[in-house]
């Protein structure tokens, strides 16, 4: 795993199990999520992420220019 943050990221919005669905973008790893409240929104601060919004099952983390090449970990966990 090139970028070990993503675990507690995929940890942060309640596990493996509760993401549904993840897309990358230019700064921001886009995420749906079954059960939002399960994602704790504290944890998805600095030193982990740049924060997060949260909208409905909607979670948007932004991470920055390496959200792309994150997304093949996301990819090795889910």
């Amino acid at each position: 795993m090139k970028y070990p943050k993503v675990a507690q990221i995929v940890d942060a919005l309640g596990g493996a199990d509760n993401i549904g669905a993840v897309e990358p973008c230019v700064t921001r790893l886009r995420f749906e999520v079954h059960d939002a409240t399960a994602v704790d929104q504290s944890r998805l601060r600095p030193p982990l992420c740049y924060g997060a919004t949260i909208l409905g099952s909607a979670v948007q983390v932004i991470v920055g220019p390496e959200a792309e090449v994150m997304m093949d970990d996301l990819v090795e966990l889910l």
